[in-house]
């Protein structure tokens, strides 16, 4: 099920969202991923039946993939696989094998 967030929350997310990807254009990926846990955390729960769930994750995901923060990059993608239209999407399946070939995983990575 898909929703969307009232517009209270919606207009504070994206304003954490758009500063973390200014944040991010600039390899400022620590404090990035600060605010876009800010975002995800206005999220009511369960917080993966939000339309903005999948790439508050996709963005967290990649800010911890070039930080060099790779530990928490697994849980975030798996975390945002269970979120609308997550799954086929080639961005997500990209970043997820790159962690997955990164800890020898090379049959997860293919797949």
């Amino acid at each position: 099920m898909r929703n969307e967030l009232p517009d209270n929350i919606n207009e504070d997310m994206q304003s954490f969202c758009a500063e973390g990807d200014s944040l991010a254009e600039i390899g400022q990926y620590k404090d990035a991923i600060v605010e876009y846990s800010k975002a995800w955390s206005l999220l009511p729960d369960p917080k993966e039946k939000w339309n903005a769930s999948t790439w508050i994750l996709v963005a967290l995901a990649d800010a911890y993939f070039m930080g060099g923060y790779k530990e928490h990059v697994r849980g975030a993608l798996e975390t945002a696989f269970q979120c609308p239209d997550a799954v086929g999407n080639p961005f997500i399946h990209l970043r997820y094998g790159q962690i997955l070939l990164d800890e020898d995983d090379v049959d997860g990575a293919a797949d």
